[in-house]
């Protein structure tokens, strides 16, 4: 199977390179840069659609599923605008290798069945029900980015205050403020390991 990689990401190219070693079986070929002049078309793409490359314009059916489309969350809608067909064979960037793996495991299975001519009907259905777990998955990854985003949020506003209290504490405890008496010494000791505690279940 020929494989063509749009892009002049060379970490993605050793990304995608490592991913196909991996498979049991592989005689597949990976290229990278632009898209190949003349008769000899790849039996996949994969368009880094971040980088400097120009997309095609419009796709058929048969085309989208020659097709693998790795994109920012930012560019996503723009893509699907403009081919509403790509949008069950998309990969959020930064790419998961392991959704990066089951994409490639399904299109060279596709490819090795599509040789094959007695392609069955219900081959056709597990086919098109694969692709709605591909669109399910594409989902998943936005909501695990949004999880991932809103913890790194709510990890970062519930630490500040807990850093400015504990600095507050180690001030009135230093007695750079004043004079303190030793019951208030005790309970701002109390205080102080508490929120030191709380610092370090945000941290982990």
């Amino acid at each position: 199977m020929h494989i063509q990689l749009v892009s002049t990401d060379k970490s993605l190219y050793k990304l995608c390179r490592e991913t196909l070693s991996a498979f049991r079986r592989n005689d597949s070929t990976l290229d990278k840069g632009a898209v190949p002049a003349g008769d000899s078309s790849p039996d996949l793409f994969i368009w880094d659609c971040d980088s400097d490359v120009p997309l095609p314009h419009e796709l058929d059916f048969e085309q989208e599923r020659k097709n693998i489309f790795l994109v920012s969350r930012k560019k996503m809608a723009a893509l699907v605008e403009r081919l509403p067909m790509a949008a069950m064979a998309i990969l959020l960037k930064p790419v998961n290798k392991a959704a990066l793996r089951a994409f490639l495991e399904h299109a060279v299975a596709r490819h090795d069945r599509n040789r094959c001519a007695d392609v069955d009907s219900l081959r056709a259905d597990r086919d098109e029900i694969l692709q709605c777990l591909l669109h399910a998955n594409l989902k998943l990854q936005e909501y695990d980015q949004d999880r991932t985003n809103f913890l790194a949020r709510a990890v970062h506003d519930f630490r500040a205050p807990l850093t400015a209290i504990d600095g507050y504490c180690g001030l009135i405890l230093g007695q750079k403020l004043g004079p303190i008496s030793e019951e208030q010494h005790d309970v701002l000791e109390r205080m102080q390991h508490s929120i030191k505690r709380l610092y370090s279940i945000a941290t982990e």
